[in-house]
This record gives structure tokens, C-alpha cells and sequence, in this order.
């Protein structure tokens, strides 16, 4: 290697599977970017002329690090060697000396099941899962957050050991550049979605995540809590943009969340994110009903419900993520 690399040069090569996997592969490229690191991945490719796999291929030769997420789908068969994209891309990546960071999920976490391959390719995954078991160590993961947090820390503590030069991935901000930032992000969060910071605050109440919320912001729902915070600095806490007072975590993190005690200031490493929220909305622009009809023709025109027109309402959702605690402080 030429020399130490910041990480805002180091490229990343995300390999999996994609269709049951994709909302997590989204939340560690979001952790990934907001440390400022460089992402490979089929989100990224556009269209190009290269077959599919052959694309692959070329990015992980200029990719430094490859990520790789197996669950319980086999995936996509390459018809030449009989093995999966997924497979042919580890081993590749193998052969050209690539540091590999591998995660597979947890078989005690439950899974769709039209996401769990079956019969032969059950067998090809089973075979494949050892074989990246005999060659490196790996983790096991459970939610989006649980994956996207773990990939982050190991990053921070293995790629010092291969002559990277990461610094600090979360740095305290000053309160005006806090607020700074939550401001922006309260008016344009599609643009300032992702951006992670560490602040001083005391944690209030807590609740189970609204559905829609969790649904927006890509959270377990069932899994999921809210606590009200406010800043442990007074004139920071006047200054919050309205609504974004709560911090949303699931799994491992909203049990992490949970157990921190009302009142004590806590030094925590947080995300902004944004989402979008589709709900139906129903327009009952007639409806006839009379007394005699609905006593004695019940099955009647006149006593129909008629509904013409259904719209759908877009709802954008803001949101601050709880990563985890500044152990320094």
C-alpha cells in the first residue's frame, strides 16, 4: 500500500444479496457516507453496458475493503460456474488479497420466508457460509441498526491495522455547529439526512415507536422506542427546531436506550434521518342513506357508501437515531 489513506479516500465494495437485504445495505452506506468513506454498490452502479457481474467484478479491483452480508437467500446463479453472484464476488476478492469484513445474519433472528432459500441452493448457501467461516472471523447480525453499528465499529478498529489513517469517526461539535446542523437538516432533510454528531443531553420519558415513524426511518416496528431528550446545554435546548425532540432506536440500541436513567446527562453519538411516509386517504364525496331504505333494502343503491376518489398522501418524516455512547465522556 502507497501509504496511510484518510477515510474520505478509502473505497467500500457492499457484497450480498440484494432484494431482502437492501434495507440494510442502505443503512451502512448511510453510516458509511456520514463518516465521509467512498461506497461501491449496485445503488451506486447506474446503467452501464457490462454485464452485471462483470460490473461487479471491475468495482471490487478498485474497491479497499470488501463488506460482506450473507443471510439465508443463495441468490442470483451464475449460469458458467453454478454459483451465486454473491459467492463469486467473496471469492474474487479472496484471490485479489482484498480485506474482507464479513457478517452473516443471526438464524436466531426471525426472517421472511420468502427471503430463506430452499432445496439445492439451501444447500449451496450452507456450503458457502462454511467456507467464509473457515477463512475469516466473522459477526453475526440482527437489524439494520445492529449490522450498520457493527461494520462501523470494526472499520474503526481494523483498518489502523492495515496502514489506514481513519481519525475520529464522531468528533464533538461545538453547540453552535450542532445547531447549525440540526437547523439545516429541520429544513432541507433529504440533503442533511445522515449526518452524525455527539452531544450532551438528558433523556426523559419513553414510548414505543410510532408505526409510521418506524416505517419512514427504516425502524423495527414492535422493536422500536422514542425517549424525549433536550440538550444538557440551556441555550442549545431553546434553540432545538421544533420536533426534532425525540430520539428513535430498535433492537439492540432501543434496549441500550432504554435502560440509560431519566435526568443524568449522557454524552451520545446520534444520526439524523429522514424518511417518507405513504398513507391512503379516502374522499366520501356522496353518500345516500335513508332510514327506510337501510330498514328495508339493505342491499339497496341507496344505502351504498359511494366513494369516488382515493389519494395518496406523501408524508416526510424526521428523525434523530441513537448509535451509541461516548464511552470518552
Amino acid at each position: 500500500m502507497a501509504g496511510p489513506k484518510d477515510l474520505s479516500t478509502i473505497t467500500f465494495f457492499l457484497s450480498s444479496t440484494h432484494e431482502d437485504l437492501e434495507s440494510y445495505r442502505l443503512e451502512t452506506i448511510e453510516r458509511i457516507k456520514s463518516a465521509s468513506g467512498i461506497i461501491c454498490a449496485q445503488e451506486f452502479f447506474g446503467s452501464r453496458s457490462q454485464q452485471p457481474l462483470k460490473t461487479c467484478l471491475d468495482e471490487i479491483d478498485k474497491s479497499d475493503v470488501v463488506l460482506l452480508f450473507i443471510a439465508h437467500r443463495y441468490g442470483s446463479i451464475d449460469d458458467e460456474t453454478g454459483k451465486s453472484f454473491t459467492q463469486i464476488e467473496y471469492e474474487y476478492a479472496k484471490n485479489k488479497g482484498k480485506l474482507i469484513l464479513a457478517y452473516l445474519a443471526n438464524d436466531d433472528f426471525p426472517w421472511p420466508p420468502r427471503f430463506i432459500s430452499k432445496g439445492v441452493e439451501s444447500e449451496k448457501l450452507a456450503e458457502f457460509k462454511k467456507q467464509v467461516g473457515k477463512d475469516l472471523t466473522i459477526d453475526f447480525f440482527t437489524t439494520q441498526e445492529d449490522l450498520a453499528s457493527k461494520v462501523l465499529q470494526d472499520l474503526q478498529r481494523e483498518l489502523p491495522k492495515h496502514d489506514y489513517k481513519i481519525g475520529k469517526q464522531v468528533e464533538g461539535k461545538s453547540k453552535e455547529k450542532t445547531l447549525e446542523l440540526l437547523s439545516k437538516f429541520n429544513i432541507m432533510p433529504r440533503l442533511f439526512s445522515g449526518k452524525e454528531f455527539s452531544i450532551s443531553v438528558v433523556l426523559n420519558s419513553y414510548e414505543e415507536a410510532p408505526k409510521k415513524v418506524c416505517e419512514a426511518l427504516n425502524l423495527t416496528y414492535g422493536a422500536a422506542i422514542r425517549r424525549k431528550f433536550k440538550p444538557s446545554d440551556e441555550d442549545l435546548c431553546k434553540d432545538i427546531p421544533l420536533g426534532l425532540t425525540y430520539i428513535y432506536a430498535s433492537g439492540n440500541e432501543a434496549i441500550e436506550l432504554l435502560d440509560f436513567q431519566e435526568g443524568a446527562p449522557i454524552f451520545l453519538n446520534l444520526k439524523t434521518k429522514h424518511g417518507i411516509y405513504y398513507n391512503e386517504i379516502y374522499h366520501k364525496k356522496a353518500i345516500k342513506l335513508s332510514l327506510y331504505g337501510f330498514m328495508t333494502f339493505p342491499s339497496s343503491p341507496e344505502t351504498q357508501v359511494i366513494v369516488d376518489e382515493i389519494e395518496t398522501r406523501e408524508e416526510l418524516i424526521k428523525g434523530i437515531i441513537y448509535l451509541s455512547l461516548n464511552k470518552k465522556n
